[in-house]
Protein backbone atom coordinates (compact mmCIF):
# COMPACT_ATOMS: atom_id res chain seq x y z
CA UNK A 1 0.00 0.00 0.00
CA UNK A 2 2.83 2.78 0.52
CA UNK A 3 4.22 2.02 -2.54
CA UNK A 4 1.15 3.12 -4.18
CA UNK A 5 1.17 5.89 -2.19
CA UNK A 6 4.42 6.46 -3.11
CA UNK A 7 3.81 6.19 -6.43
CA UNK A 8 1.03 7.85 -6.66
CA UNK A 9 2.87 11.26 -5.13
CA UNK A 10 6.00 10.77 -7.80
CA UNK A 11 3.56 11.23 -10.54
CA UNK A 12 1.90 13.98 -9.03
CA UNK A 13 5.41 15.91 -8.29
CA UNK A 14 6.14 15.02 -11.91
CA UNK A 15 3.09 16.05 -13.27
CA UNK A 16 3.88 19.64 -11.30
CA UNK A 17 6.77 20.42 -13.06
CA UNK A 18 4.95 20.55 -16.82
CA UNK A 19 1.97 22.06 -15.28
CA UNK A 20 3.98 24.70 -13.61
CA UNK A 21 5.96 25.44 -17.04
CA UNK A 22 2.81 25.24 -18.82
CA UNK A 23 1.40 27.87 -16.24
CA UNK A 24 4.12 30.53 -16.30
CA UNK A 25 3.91 30.37 -20.35
CA UNK A 26 0.57 31.41 -20.00
CA UNK A 27 1.25 34.03 -17.84
CA UNK A 28 4.17 35.47 -19.83
CA UNK A 29 2.01 35.53 -22.98
CA UNK A 30 -0.60 37.29 -22.04
CA UNK A 31 1.29 40.39 -21.15
CA UNK A 32 1.27 42.82 -23.78
CA UNK A 33 4.23 42.86 -25.93
CA UNK A 34 3.59 46.99 -26.77
CA UNK A 35 3.52 46.72 -22.63
CA UNK A 36 7.48 47.94 -20.49
CA UNK A 37 9.22 44.57 -20.58
CA UNK A 38 10.93 46.16 -17.73
CA UNK A 39 7.71 46.25 -15.49
CA UNK A 40 7.63 43.42 -13.04
CA UNK A 41 4.86 41.00 -13.02
CA UNK A 42 4.14 41.79 -8.98
CA UNK A 43 4.68 45.32 -7.78
CA UNK A 44 7.12 45.35 -4.57
CA UNK A 45 5.85 45.93 -1.16
CA UNK A 46 7.74 48.23 0.94
CA UNK A 47 8.96 45.76 4.00
CA UNK A 48 10.40 47.33 6.97
CA UNK A 49 14.30 46.59 7.54
CA UNK A 50 15.26 43.18 9.63
CA UNK A 51 15.99 44.07 13.24
CA UNK A 52 18.12 41.04 13.70
CA UNK A 53 22.03 42.25 14.82
CA UNK A 54 24.35 39.40 14.80
CA UNK A 55 24.47 39.62 18.43
CA UNK A 56 21.26 37.86 18.28
CA UNK A 57 21.50 35.55 15.51
CA UNK A 58 24.72 34.41 18.18
CA UNK A 59 22.69 34.19 20.99
CA UNK A 60 19.85 32.20 19.54
CA UNK A 61 22.68 29.75 17.73
CA UNK A 62 23.59 29.01 21.42
CA UNK A 63 20.57 28.77 22.57
CA UNK A 64 19.58 26.07 20.36
CA UNK A 65 23.04 24.41 21.55
CA UNK A 66 21.97 24.59 25.07
CA UNK A 67 18.32 23.67 25.32
CA UNK A 68 19.27 21.00 22.42
CA UNK A 69 21.67 19.64 24.98
CA UNK A 70 19.06 19.87 28.04
CA UNK A 71 16.67 18.23 25.86
CA UNK A 72 18.73 15.39 24.87
CA UNK A 73 19.38 14.84 28.42
CA UNK A 74 16.05 14.33 29.32
CA UNK A 75 15.10 12.05 26.87
CA UNK A 76 18.18 10.12 27.42
CA UNK A 77 17.07 10.29 31.07
CA UNK A 78 13.46 9.03 30.81
CA UNK A 79 14.88 6.47 27.83
CA UNK A 80 13.11 7.69 25.10
CA UNK A 81 16.83 7.69 23.16
CA UNK A 82 19.04 4.85 24.83
CA UNK A 83 22.31 5.07 25.75
CA UNK A 84 25.51 3.13 24.89
CA UNK A 85 24.96 1.75 28.20
CA UNK A 86 22.02 0.89 27.83
CA UNK A 87 22.22 -0.35 24.34
CA UNK A 88 24.87 -2.51 25.08
CA UNK A 89 23.17 -4.45 27.97
CA UNK A 90 20.04 -4.78 25.37
CA UNK A 91 22.50 -6.53 22.95
CA UNK A 92 21.80 -10.31 22.98
CA UNK A 93 24.89 -12.70 23.40
CA UNK A 94 25.07 -14.67 20.15
CA UNK A 95 24.32 -18.20 21.27
CA UNK A 96 27.45 -20.85 22.33
CA UNK A 97 27.07 -22.64 18.64
CA UNK A 98 27.80 -19.39 17.11
CA UNK A 99 30.66 -18.54 18.85
CA UNK A 100 34.48 -18.62 17.26
CA UNK A 101 32.38 -18.79 13.61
Amino acid sequence: MAEWVGGLLSLFVLAAYPASFYAWMRVWARRAPHENQSKPLLEPVPRPAPFWSLADVLVLIGLYFVIGGVIGGVAQHRGWIPTRHTANEQAEPAPESQVGR
